[in-house]
């Protein structure tokens, strides 16, 4: 909701997350240890979005060059493929993952940050410990929350806007990983292990002993003037990438943007990205075809038939060294698995997995499957951009619209991002649409929205050009940006 403008800036989905990220940069701390805060703040204040339950991944732009880290974790070596694939469960025990979220959080204080845990994770410590007031966001997500789990009623089941939320258990574990950030994969595995089982879930304290993400190099692409950076598989970030080529490929960069044939080809490119993705993209130790192939094969727009007439969040921090630092974290679908263990909502990331035996992406025990998470980042000559958003599935139209807002339309980047989206909602089968009232399609297969809808996503970005960052977040959100000027 807000644009911040100065020599280091913060953006993310809750205005406690993006203060304390700035009191972080205001005390010594750089973008790293800022952008850190920042997530374990969310974890607690934003908790059916991301948290320790949950996955996340880093893309930063440093003087020394761009970093990546992937962390998502595996399904259990002991996953029910059967159940999992008869079932077809979007909530519960056959649903979760591993969390690798904590995970990320070492391996970028091992590496880049300045202050010490406690400090970084001492905010997000006293709010969990004390409580804050519930916004609506949070409250929303509470109402329409159906999956039974007393340790998860118990916390969150009777809390309404502006009610205060303690979330004790919560505040101990952090307590545990701001003094050792890897006791959440070994001293404290067993606890939450056992209390996993006691619900269902066929893991073992090995699967939290033997997790490690991985430092991970980004793939990109030459778009117009800029190069596009995107976060590799088993990551969709390549679908990003891809919509991106055909969109240039096909010219419509040089349409209006309001014209009805840009929106309509952009959903023919949309249909095509992703049916890629599904087939191929997967765990990188399982996929047989290299991503960037994908890029090189030939597409034939016309192939694609439209019938038209006419929780997750993001964050980023950047400082005065140099650094633009952005984390995604995600319990997939809001509350995740709904499986709750001494306060931690565990995700449902396994539902990412296919439905059906024999793909690249196909369910297996000990096998990160595909995942929707990504980050975008944009160099051209004078400009820098980092860019993240929730969204799920729809991540890579969000991504790329945003982007050729910006590139192709000269946008500044408040504008960019505040401009009409429209997504391609199902390309399996029959092809649906929704898009925001501000434009106009004419289809029985298309949902019209609300005026900035959330469902079209929501961004936060960092901008650097002029030797000044801009942050800036969605009005589609609760989210600030503030600045150190």
């Amino acid at each position: 909701m807000t644009l911040a403008v100065g020599k280091a800036v913060v953006a993310s989905q809750h205005y406690i997350s993006s203060l304390i990220g700035l009191k972080i940069l205001e005390k010594g701390g750089n973008a790293f240890d800022a952008a850190l805060a920042m997530s374990a703040a969310l974890s607690v204040v934003l908790p059916h979005t991301g948290g320790l339950g949950g996955d996340g991944f880093l893309l930063a732009y440093t003087p020394n060059g761009i970093v990546a880290y992937n962390g998502s974790g595996k399904s259990p070596k002991n996953f029910d493929v059967e159940a999992f694939l008869k079932e077809k469960s979007i909530r519960g025990p056959l649903t979760i993952t591993i969390p690798g979220l904590v995970d990320l959080w070492n391996w970028t204080f091992q590496r880049f940050c300045k202050l010490s845990m406690k400090e970084i994770l001492e905010s997000s410590i006293r709010i969990a410990k004390e409580g804050f007031h519930i916004n609506k966001e949070l409250a929303n997500a509470i109402a329409n929350f159906n999956y039974q789990d007393e340790d998860w009623l118990r916390i969150y089941g009777n809390k309404k806007l502006g009610d205060v939320l303690i979330q004790k258990e919560q505040a101990n574990i952090l307590e545990a990983i701001s003094r050792d950030p890897n006791s959440f994969y070994n001293d404290l595995a067993k606890e939450l292990v056992n209390g996993l089982k006691r619900k269902g879930v066929k893991i073992e304290e090995e699967d939290f002993n033997e997790h490690r993400g991985e430092e991970i190099q980004t793939i990109s692409l030459k778009f117009l003037d800029y190069k596009i950076h995107e976060l590799p598989p088993n990551t969709q970030g390549i679908t990003t990438l891809e919509i991106l080529k055909l969109y240039e490929e096909n010219g419509l960069n040089k349409l209006d943007f309001y014209d009805e044939k840009r929106i309509i080809e952009h959903l023919k490119i949309a249909a095509i990205a992703y049916k890629d993705r599904d087939r191929y993209i997967a765990d990188p130790k399982f996929m047989d075809v290299d991503p960037l192939e994908l890029l090189k094969k030939p597409h034939v727009l016309e192939s694609v038939k439209l019938d038209i007439e006419g929780d997750t969040t993001f964050l980023a921090a950047a400082d005065k060294e140099g650094n633009m630092v952005g984390i995604i974290q995600s319990l997939f679908h809001p509350f995740g698995s709904g499986v709750t263990v001494n306060g931690i909502v565990f995700q449902n990331r396994a539902i990412g997995f296919s439905k059906k035996k024999g793909l690249p992406n196909s369910p297996l025990g000990g096998k990160r499957p595909l995942h929707t998470l990504s980050i975008a980042f944009a160099e051209g000559d004078d400009r820098k951009i980092l860019l993240g958003c929730a969204g799920g599935d729809l991540r890579p139209q969000i991504h790329s619209e945003v982007l050729e807002n910006i590139i192709c339309y000269e946008m500044d980047l408040a504008n960019a991002i505040d401009m009409p989206r429209w997504m391609l909602t199902n390309w399996d089968g029959e092809y649906e649409f929704i898009f925001e009232k501000r434009l106009s399609i004419k289809s029985r297969k298309a949902k019209a929205l609300d005026y900035f809808s959330r469902s079209v996503g929501i961004c936060n970005s960092i901008e650097y050009s002029n030797e000044t960052y801009k942050g800036y977040s969605d009005l589609r959100s609760e989210g600030v940006s503030l600045s150190i000027f």
